[in-house]
């Protein structure tokens, strides 16, 4: 390889490429990083000099990495003290991008950043990526590669520790990863990736009589961002498409795990209709790519015929409507004639003294739960006490699933009652104190307890934005006068949630925070 000579220094990394194939990446010790095409050619192969302006001076390269399903993608490595460490191209060694991120102290490399011994692109079976870094502290990783605010994450603490590690090798038919340390030996694992998967759809699938301005949703196990691919609607007597829309259209929106569509027209009434959307078309943080909806059946409803929209009704109310000392903890509730959803509005707590605002609530706010055709709502803070007070709801802020709106409450009479005195003593109350729930926010698990409380059985249910329920636990005694319980949230999107504890006597709810 007469082409590959160099002038000062020693050749201290280098890397092959496979697809594309025969293109050489290597590196010297005194910091030039050069480029082969048509490597294969023996002495007349094309060479660059595609060393960075950016790169340290007179750096010593500890490794080269090119990516083994894109000869474009290389990764190029400094092992200096105080340098900036880790550099990537998208282009084959046009533009580099500084990618040390947080394995600096400071951005310009100085401190007590590790030194960089080695990198890798490690491809998963789900099709996204992970990066493996190998430094004088240890094994590092990250899926997001962000410039300069890249986040590395320490990998094996307890096991690979803060030992330098010196090479590591990956492959993507099995997920392999295998890690060589300075001192304490090798180390494999098994990394395969995962694709998100579908937890559930709005409108159902199956569902009948959906409004033909209904938006729709799909949420997802995980957090997701767009990919690339489209969701197609169809109509299912003859395959034609209602609209095609790409992920990454403005009219859908996407938050944590949930995607929802905006169609640009409505729906056509009467109608079967499915969903297809594109592999790819959504993935999680780690590049793993939704596999996709290509068939009829997964996805499917059908839209209300026109003059077969039903508009929603109060059959009751609690408290009920002349109620007099009401707990000023409770939550309120209503229930409709049939199951609603979450429409546009608020609900607003007044005075009847004065007509002052207690509080105004936005249907779609956190403290509202709906579950079929069962609102409740839990004020922000205590209601005044010894107060008359009524309930108004805007036209609109709840809807029936046809797509009907709720007529709405105005005035004084239609739900008014009176919350108790401060010297009534208030059941709820004691169990509101009872009631413990941590930590809120949570992430992986939520730990609810009942202390001091002579209850022998209780529950807890978990309530998602949609009014579904998506997690129970019984609470089980911890003493002779506790009971406690855990729900995994380690599978939940993020957003908040309705928690409701239940024993024979009393229900309290609760918002939790999933992050």
């Amino acid at each position: 390889m007469t082409s590959a000579q160099i002038i000062g220094g020693k050749i201290s990394a280098i890397d092959v490429s496979k697809t594309t194939a025969n293109v050489v990446y290597y590196g010297t010790t005194t910091g030039k990083v050069y480029k082969l095409d048509n490597a294969n050619t023996g002495t007349a192969p094309t060479r660059t000099d595609i060393t960075g302006a950016s790169f340290p001076s007179g750096g010593f390269v500890s490794c080269v990495s090119v990516d083994r399903e894109d000869a474009n993608k290389v990764f190029v490595t400094f092992s200096n003290y105080e340098v900036i460490s880790i550099f990537y191209s998208s282009d084959g060694g046009t533009n580099w991008t500084d990618v040390s991120g947080n394995l600096e102290e400071n951005a310009d490399g100085s401190g007590n950043g590790p030194s960089i011994r080695w990198i890798i692109t490690h491809n998963l079976q789900s099709d996204g990526q992970v990066y493996y870094v190998g430094a004088s502290t240890g094994l590092y990783s990250t899926s997001n590669l962000n410039g300069t605010s890249t986040v590395w994450t320490q990998e094996s603490t307890d096991v690979i520790g803060n030992v330098p590690v010196s090479m590591i090798k990956t492959r993507k038919e099995d997920g392999l990863v295998a890690v060589g340390t300075h001192g304490k030996g090798s180390f494999s694992a098994n990394v395969v990736g995962f694709r998100p998967s579908i937890s559930s759809f709005n409108p159902a699938n199956g569902t009948t009589a959906v409004d033909t301005m209904a938006n729709l949703s799909v949420i997802f196990n995980e957090d997701v961002v767009a990919g690339s691919g489209n969701i197609t609607i169809k109509k299912n007597l003859d395959d034609s498409v209602v609209e095609t829309i790409a992920a990454t259209a403005g009219i859908v929106s996407i938050s944590g795990g949930t995607v929802t569509i905006d169609p640009t027209n409505d729906l056509p009434a009467g109608t079967q209709l499915y969903i297809e959307i594109d592999k790819g078309a959504f993935k999680n943080a780690s590049g793993g790519q939704f596999i996709g909806i290509s068939d009829k059946t997964t996805w499917a409803f059908t839209t209300v015929t026109n003059g077969n929209v039903s508009e929603p009704t109060i059959s009751s109310f609690s408290p009920a409507n002349g109620a007099t000392g009401v707990d000023i903890t409770a939550n309120v509730s209503f229930t409709f004639s049939e199951s609603v959803v979450v429409g546009t509005g608020d609900i607003t707590i007044k005075k009847t003294s004065d007509d002052s605002v207690v509080e105004t609530i936005a249907a779609t706010a956190g403290t509202v739960s709906i579950s079929g055709g069962t609102v409740t709502i839990d004020p922000t803070n205590d209601l005044p006490t010894n107060t008359q007070l009524y309930i108004e709801m805007d036209a609109g802020v709840f809807k029936s699933i046809s797509g009907g709106a709720f007529a709405g409450i105005t005035g004084k009479t239609t739900w008014a009652f009176t919350t108790a005195g401060s010297s009534v003593t208030s059941i709820a109350g004691v169990f509101d104190q009872a009631l413990k729930v941590f930590p809120n926010p949570a992430t992986e698990q939520v730990s609810v307890r009942l202390e001091k409380l002579s209850v022998a059985l209780a529950k807890a249910e978990l309530y998602n934005s949609n009014g579904k329920l998506v997690s129970e636990k019984l609470l089980k005694p911890v003493s002779s006068s506790d009971l406690e319980g855990g729900i995994d949230l380690s599978k939940l999107p993020k957003g908040s949630y309705v928690l409701k504890v239940i024993t024979p006597q009393h229900i309290i709810s609760r918002v939790l925070v999933v992050q």
